[in-house]
Order: structure tokens, then C-alpha cells, then sequence
């Protein structure tokens, strides 16, 4: 990116736009602007100014992306009236959680010296007062868009989880029939929201809570589309960047939609100078955004499948995999979408022969550092989420309309020998993994496992013999 080389270090967008930069290989100077951060002082923690950084473009009217202010339009016509009143307060709707999540993440990335730690350390406290306050459902929109940034942060998420799980739990429930949100201020008030519906789902999924709610927010959305590739809210025109966000969330969970005519329709909105504008300052943050959109649509969707989101608290503590309550959570999106029911999805069962003489032998200590190796070869297999179905069996489930598991797994078992000897040592009676392999479509996920965990149940009874047996269609 060409403006990165010497951006408005002021801009409310910047941060976003060194990041895009850098993990795009771009040399560019991050510390130059934790710098210029060092060199100011924020002002309260309710103040314009309580970051080091601007929240608004009005202090930087050199960023080369914004362009005059009195050139912005709106992306929906039928915000134009407030826009002209109060222009500075709905610049704020995207300019401020792109701007705290912005500093936020890439004082998180060079978190490595106490100067950086001390920076983030005083915004975190006033980033923590922002998101709340998105809690509040003032405003349905600037709410799931404050959400949706954040959880496309990791990092920043890390610190803030609390308050995306706050704004995502008070808006869940508040789906109208057709399963959207309902705007609550004028001029989309009672109307129905694509795109903050579509924002409220990938918030859910990221956060991995209310998992049901993501196939009936999906599901609403599919039922809105007109012309199968275009959104808008309420009773507007289809626009770009409702489209965007709602063709960017489908990509990712259903396999029956076709994300290239709305690629197609949102690539058409990119302006002479590279850039996608929904308003202007924010250009940065969507344009990134848009260009993941567009390179993720190349791609299979067993590539673009998003697993609903686990925290590490809530993991097993012996593997650091998902207990099966995962399993349950995940067969419920699968079953509940109608793409999703009907893709087939492999899925495997293993179990450790071996393991309890090992157990007996060398004690429980070692034997959960048998689960754990176990756990982290099964955790490092590309397509699939491993979950610790219990005691020393494993299950794995692939993405959606994925293929492959069967040489994947026929990889672990050649190398899982010299693993364990390099582990537990050469002499040690290995531990073996005795393989179930089926494909069933996502509506039959559960059925199927119960099907593998009898199987594999049947053979312990008959051999201590670990094969890899693939059962076809379970």
C-alpha cells in the first residue's frame, strides 16, 4: 500500500493501515508511530481526545484516503438526513471502534518492551468504557459494528472478550421473526437489518456462544437476498457494503451459497484510487477487509468454513482440545442450516490401544502426556477439529464438504511411532491409534459418531489390533 509509506500518523484509520501493510510483507515503520503516540498525552477518559490517538478524521485532513469531508455520502441513502446534521457523531459509528481496536492491535503486536506494555496498559481502561457502552442497545447498527471489528482482532479480543460476549448476548435474543435484527432508531426503526444481523452472527461465531442463533441469523439473511447476491436494510437499495457484510459472513458458514455474484457486485464499488469507501475514513479497515472477502471466495469452501470459536478456559486441561460439549455445539450449526445439514463431512474415531498397560505401567502422570501428544498430532491435521470424546478417545470432524481425512490420517499413524520413541523412549511398548473413518452429511453428525464409538466399542472387545478401517457412509 503506497500510503503507508508515509501516512497521517493522526488518522483514526492508520493503525489498521501500517497492520494490513505489514502482514502483507510491506516494510513500514511501526515503531515510528508508537512514537509519535509517546509524544502526546490523551485527555479524560469521556473526552474527544482520551487516546493517543484521533477518533476522528477532522485532526487529520491530510490522510491521503478521506477526501473532503463535504464529498462523503452515505452507503444508505436513508442515513443522509443525519449525516448533514450531525456529521462528526455518525463519523464516530465506524471511525472510533476502528480506531480503538486499530491502536489497540498494534500496540498488542510490538507489546514486546515496557514502553509498548505501559501504552496499552493505559488505553485498555478507556477501550473497556467504549465497548460497554456499546451494550446499552442504543443503537442496533453501531452496536454490531463496534462487535464485529473487535472480534476480528484476536489479540485486542483477548482483553476485551467480556464486552463483545455483553453486546452479542443483548442483541441475540432480540430477533424478530424472520430471524433479523430490527433497527430501534429512525429512519430503520421496527425495519429489518442485514447487515447488522450479519455482523450479530459472525459475533457469535467468533465468540463461539449461542451457536443456534448463527443458522437462524444465516438463515434470515438467505431469505432477504434479492437477486441472490445483494442486501440492504430495511426498504433501501441493495448497497455495497451491506452486501459485504452479508455475502462475507455466508462464505464462511454455507456451503449452498455462491459468495462470486455479490464478490462481483462489491469488487464493483472499488474507487479509481484501489479503495472501497463506505463513507471515506475508514477506507484502510474496508478496503483490508474487502480484499480478504475477495481472496477468500477463490478458495474451496472447506477453506473458508468457520469453526465456532473455543476458548482456551473452556478446553480439556490434560489435551487443550474441545470436550465433546464442542461436538454437541458444532452438530447443532450443522444440523441447523440447511447447506450445512446436507454437505457431507468426514469424521473419524480413534481410541489408544495400548494405553492402559502403558497407564498401569507408568502411571496416570505419563499417561496424560500420552493424551496430550496424542492431542497435539491430532490438533496439527489441516481441515478438521479434534475433540477429546473421553478417557483416551479421540474424535475428528472435518469441514464441511472437505476431503483428505483418510491420508491425513494415514500420515499421523506413520509418524506417530517415532514420535511416541522419541517421547516415552524406544524400549517402551508403543501406544497405538486404532482408526474409524466414515462420511456423513452435517445434519447426521451425532448419529454417525454414536455409530463410529459402537464400532470402535465393538472392536476392543475382539483384539488389541490398532487398523485404520473406513467405513464409507455411516
Amino acid at each position: 500500500m503506497d500510503l503507508a509509506r508515509a501516512p497521517d500518523r493522526r488518522a483514526p484509520a492508520t493503525a489498521h493501515l501500517l497492520l494490513a501493510a505489514a502482514r502483507r510483507g510491506a516494510d513500514v515503520e511501526l515503531d515510528a508511530q508508537l512514537a509519535f503516540w509517546e509524544g502526546r498525552a490523551p485527555g479524560s477518559r469521556g473526552g474527544d481526545a482520551r487516546y493517543r490517538w484521533e477518533l476522528r478524521h477532522e485532526r487529520a485532513p491530510d490522510a491521503g484516503w478521506c477526501g473532503p469531508a463535504s464529498e462523503w455520502t452515505t452507503w444508505r441513502p436513508g442515513d443522509a438526513d443525519y449525516f448533514a446534521r450531525e456529521p462528526a457523531r455518525f463519523e464516530e459509528r465506524l471511525t472510533v471502534p476502528i480506531a480503538v481496536v486499530g491502536g489497540l492491535a498494534l500496540l498488542e503486536r510490538c507489546a514486546d518492551d515496557e514502553r509498548t506494555r505501559a501504552l496499552l496498559a493505559e488505553a485498555l481502561p478507556v477501550a473497556r468504557r467504549d465497548f460497554a457502552q456499546r451494550a446499552q442497545m442504543a443503537h442496533a447498527w453501531a452496536d454490531l459494528f463496534a462487535l464485529h471489528v473487535l472480534v476480528r482482532a484476536p489479540r485486542v479480543l483477548e482483553h476485551l472478550e467480556p464486552f463483545a460476549i455483553a453486546i452479542a448476548s443483548c442483541w441475540a435474543p432480540e430477533l424478530a421473526a424472520d430471524g433479523l435484527v430490527q433497527g430501534v432508531r429512525f429512519p430503520f426503526h421496527g425495519q429489518p437489518l442485514p447487515s447488522a444481523s450479519a455482523m450479530l452472527a459472525g459475533g457469535l461465531l467468533a465468540l463461539g456462544i449461542d451457536v443456534p442463533q448463527v443458522a437462524r441469523l444465516a438463515a434470515g439473511l438467505l431469505e432477504r437476498t434479492s437477486d441472490g447476491a445483494r442486501w440492504a436494510d430495511g426498504a433501501e437499495a441493495p448497497d455495497f457494503f451491506t452486501t459485504f457484510l452479508v455475502a462475507e459472513l455466508l462464505a464462511r458458514v454455507d456451503p449452498a451459497f455462491d459468495p462470486l455474484p455479490a464478490a462481483r457486485f462489491v469488487a464493483a464499488a472499488q474507487g479509481e484510487d484501489g479503495l472501497f469507501r463506505a463513507l471515506g475514513p475508514e477506507a484502510p479497515w474496508l478496503t483490508d477487509s474487502v480484499a480478504r472477502f475477495l481472496r477468500a471466495t477463490e478458495r474451496p469452501f472447506a477453506e473458508r468454513f468457520e469453526w465456532p470459536h473455543l476458548p482456551d478456559a473452556n478446553r480439556d486441561h490434560k489435551t487443550k482440545l474441545p470436550f465433546y460439549a464442542y461436538f454437541v455445539r458444532l452438530a447443532e450449526l450443522l444440523g441447523a442450516l440447511p447447506g450445512l445439514a446436507a454437505a457431507d463431512c468426514e469424521l473419524a474415531f480413534l481410541d489408544l490401544c495400548g494405553f492402559r498397560a502403558f497407564n498401569n505401567r507408568f502411571g496416570q502422570e505419563r499417561g496424560d502426556a500420552v493424551l496430550a501428544a496424542v492431542a497435539g498430532e491430532l490438533d496439527a491435521i489441516e481441515g478438521v477439529v479434534a475433540v477429546r470424546d473421553g478417557g483416551d478417545e479421540f474424535l475428528l470432524v472435518g469441514a464441511p464438504t472437505g476431503e483428505g481425512l483418510g491420508e491425513r490420517l494415514r500420515a499421523f499413524r506413520a509418524r506417530w511411532p517415532e514420535v511416541f520413541a522419541a517421547r516415552f523412549g524406544a524400549d517402551v511398548p508403543p501406544v497405538r491409534a486404532r482408526v474409524l473413518l466414515g462420511v456423513a452429511e452435517g445434519g447426521r453428525v451425532r448419529a454417525a459418531r454414536e455409530r463410529l464409538g459402537r464400532e470402535v466399542g465393538a472392536l476392543k472387545q475382539l483384539d488389541e489390533e490398532a487398523p485404520l478401517r473406513e467405513l464409507g457412509r455411516l
